[in-house]
C-alpha cells in the first residue's frame, strides 16, 4: 500500500468503487468529504480486472448484491490477485444480510461487510478507518512482504512435492511434470497470458496427472494398448485430480484443479468430458494439453519409442483444430527452435526421423 501523507489518515489513498446502485454517488461524494478523492468508480465488474492493474487501489469498495453467485466469486478473484502483490481489503455493500452469505463473503476474503440499502456517510467512515489500518500495517510491509516470498516460496515447493507424488512411478526424477511445467509456461506466454499467470502455469501444469495416484500399476504402466474398461479407469485421473486439488485458496492449486480437470479435453468436443469444446475450455487445460502431449510423444513411454521433435510438430498439426487449440499449436509452432535448442526436451535424435509415428495412446 502506498505510503500516505501526514496530514490525515486517507490523504492520497486510491480508492476503487465497483457496480452500480447502493447510492454510489452518495458514496464517492461521502469519500471526499473524508478527504478521500483519488476515487475511481467502475460500474461493470467484469472490467473491475483491468482496472485493478493499472489503478493499483489501496481499497476496494464493491457496492453489489451479496447474493448473487458472482459477488463472493468476484471477491476471491480480487483476493488472487491481491494474493501475488500487496494485500487490499474488500469492503462490500450487500443487500443480503443473512449471516451465511456475509460469511461466505468473509471467508472469500472481503475484509468488512455492510447491509444495503448503505448509509453513504457509514460506507466513507468504514473506509477510511480501514486506510489508516492500512497505514499502520505499511509501516510493517518489509517484514510482511519477506512473509508473502517465503510463503509462495512453500506454496511452490509444495506444488513440486504434488507432482513428484504422482509422476513418481512413471519417472522418479519428476522429469516429464517439470518439461511440462516449462513448455506450458512458454506457451502461455507466446498465446498472452499475463505474466502473473505465466508464473502460476509454470507450477501449476506439473499437477496435471495428479490424479493417477488412484490409478493401478496394471493399468497406468500396461506396456500395451488399454482395454475400453481399463481406459474408463484410466480416464477418471482427471476427475480425481481435480477434486483432490479442489477448495485451496493458493492461486497454483486453483489454477492446478482446473488443468487436472480439462487437460484431456478436445478442441472439437470429443475428449474425456462430451460437449466441452472450444473455448469453453479453460485455457490452461489446453496449453497444457499441447505441452503434455508434445513430451510424451519426444519421451519413451512403456508404450512407445521417443519421437522426434519433426513427427511430433507433424503429428500435432495433422490435429490442429481437432483435438487442439489451433492458437496453442501456433504457439508450440513459434517456439520449436527455442525447444530445439535445449536437449532435455526432446529424447530422440535427429537420425530417427522418418520411422513411421506408432499411434498415440497418451
Amino acid at each position: 500500500m502506498q505510503e500516505l501523507n501526514a496530514s490525515g489518515p486517507g490523504d492520497g489513498a486510491r480508492i476503487l468503487v465497483v457496480g452500480e446502485g447502493q447510492n454510489v454517488s452518495g458514496i464517492e461524494a461521502a469519500l471526499e468529504q473524508e478527504g478521500l478523492a483519488d476515487v475511481r468508480h467502475v460500474p461493470d465488474p467484469d472490467t473491475m480486472l483491468e482496472v485493478f492493474g493499472e489503478f493499483q487501489p489501496d481499497i476496494v469498495v464493491l457496492a453489489a448484491n451479496g447474493s448473487t453467485p458472482e459477488v463472493p466469486e468476484l471477491v476471491r478473484r480480487i483476493e488472487a490477485v491481491a494474493f501475488n502483490g500487496r494485500p487490499v481489503p474488500i469492503l462490500v455493500i450487500s443487500d443480503d444480510s443473512r449471516a451465511d452469505v456475509r460469511t461466505r463473503l468473509l471467508a472469500q476474503g472481503a475484509i468488512d461487510v455492510v447491509p444495503g440499502p448503505a448509509d453513504p456517510v457509514e460506507v466513507a467512515l468504514r473506509t477510511r478507518n480501514l486506510i489508516r489500518l492500512g497505514g499502520i500495517r505499511h509501516d510493517h510491509y518489509d517484514h510482511v512482504e519477506v512473509s508473502a516470498t517465503q510463503l509462495r516460496a512453500a506454496e511452490v515447493d509444495m506444488a513440486n512435492r504434488l507432482a513428484l507424488v504422482a509422476e513418481y512411478r512413471d519417472y522418479p526424477d519428476a522429469s516429464h511434470v517439470q518439461r511440462v511445467g516449462r513448455l506450458s509456461a512458454m506457451l502461455a506466454a507466446r498465446v498472452g497470458m499475463s505474466e502473473t499467470d505465466v508464473g502460476i502455469i509454470r507450477f501449476a501444469a506439473p499437477l496435471h496427472d495428479i490424479g493417477k495416484i488412484a490409478i493401478p500399476d496394471a493399468i497406468l504402466l500396461k506396456p500395451a494398448p488399454l482395454t475400453l474398461d481399463e481406459l474408463d479407469i484410466m480416464k477418471s485421473h482427471t476427475t480425481i485430480g481435480a477434486r483432490m486439488l479442489a477448495g485451496s485458496r493458493s492461486p497454483i492449486l486453483r489454477m492446478g484443479e482446473d488443468i487436472a480437470h480439462y487437460h484431456h479435453e478436445a478442441w472439437d468436443g470429443t475428449g474425456y468430458m462430451p460437449g466441452l469444446s472450444g473455448e469453453d475450455i479453460p485455457l490452461p487445460g489446453r496449453i497444457v494439453a499441447v505441452a503434455d502431449v508434445f513430451d510424451a510423444l519426444t519421451h519413451t513411454r512403456p508404450y512407445k519409442r521417443a519421437w522426434t521433435i519433426q513427427e511430433t510438430v507433424d503429428w500435432i498439426l495433422s490435429v490442429r483444430e481437432r483435438k487442439f487449440d489451433p492458437a496453442v499449436v501456433d504457439a508450440l509452432i513459434d517456439s520449436v527452435d527455442e525447444i530445439a535448442s535445449e536437449p532435455t526436451f526432446c529424447e530422440a535424435s535427429a537420425a530417427m526421423a522418418g520411422i513411421e509415428p506408432l499411434p498415440v495412446l497418451d
